[in-house]
């Protein structure tokens, strides 16, 4: 079966990586066939493909990861190749998936990198990290509007909803670290200023946060979400925010390969950091547990 796909995908030209990436969504489709998912959905079918990424069941390629990447050309090529290779497999009805599939690679691409962890340069300076009882304490402001009302995403129609699971993502990482979070009402006081603007044409769409790289001590991060972004549920939602702490603690993308990590660069629900995660947060000086 491999030789099959393997011959059909050699007839499209198209970038290694992404050539890697649409063959295993194809050969995924072949292989879970005797489960009999819903081809007819494209949303089955992304879920699926997202299940098995987060899974660990097969890993994107390293140079999947903007929009860039996923041109009209591309999803066109891909699509060819899918279809061909399903008909080749001696399933032909399951070539109408092939569509279905690169939609499902278009909608994958807006799970790549849905955070804009940034070096922006030279943060202001904020304060230094204290110690209490042997802890480091990171602390965070959350910015309001006029009205008293948190500068944040609207989850389930409103940013108290968001605001209330911030608290719970930070706390993540202070379970699994010798690290202590707390929240201040004084802006000078904050290592972490906790904010949210509608982000504009210069931000990729699918980001959903741009956060400071950190550590945060003696400057001031920011954690800056889009307000435009109203489609979160409250898990998505905290798992984000956890997400992007771990940015201020330090932590990139590339300090994080294995696969099903908090840190891994497409988003998911994961909540809490796992074992490469605090690998990562170890490498930067932040003690476990």
């Amino acid at each position: 079966m491999s030789s099959i796909i393997d011959a059909a995908f050699s007839r499209f030209i198209l970038p290694a990586g992404k050539l890697a990436l649409v063959q295993r969504i194809a050969e995924k489709l072949v292989a879970i066939e005797g489960h009999k998912p819903d081809l007819a959905a494209a949303d089955n079918v992304a879920k699926l493909l997202r299940r098995l990424l987060v899974e660990g069941h097969f890993e994107l390629p390293n140079d999947a990861v903007s929009t860039e990447d996923f041109k009209s050309r591309f999803l066109d090529g891909a699509t060819a190749a899918i279809e061909t290779a399903l008909i080749a497999s001696g399933q032909p009805h399951l070539a109408g998936a092939a569509r279905l599939t690169a939609g499902a690679v278009k909608w994958l691409n807006t799970q790549f990198d849905r955070c804009g962890g940034t070096d922006r340069g030279d943060p202001p300076p904020g304060p230094e990290v204290e110690m209490k009882n042997g802890r480091p304490v990171v602390v965070f402001w959350i910015e309001e509007d006029q009205n008293g009302m948190p500068m944040l995403p609207a989850i389930n129609g409103s940013p108290m909803v968001a605001f209330s699971r911030i608290s719970n993502a930070l706390q993540s990482w202070q379970l699994k670290l010798k690290l202590d979070v707390a929240q201040t009402h004084d802006r000078t006081g904050a290592n972490l200023i906790i904010s949210g603007r509608v982000f504009g044409p210069e931000v990729d769409d699918a980001v959903l946060a741009l956060t400071d790289i950190g550590p945060p001590s003696g400057r001031q991060l920011r954690m800056i979400f889009d307000l435009a972004e109203v489609g979160l549920s409250k898990t998505q939602f905290e798992a984000t925010v956890a997400h992007e702490f771990g940015h201020a603690l330090g932590i990139r993308h590339a300090d994080v390969r294995e696969s099903a990590q908090l840190m891994n660069p497409m988003l998911s629900e994961i909540s809490e950091p796992r074992d490469g995660d605090l690998r990562a947060a170890a490498a930067r000086g932040w003690m476990l547990s």
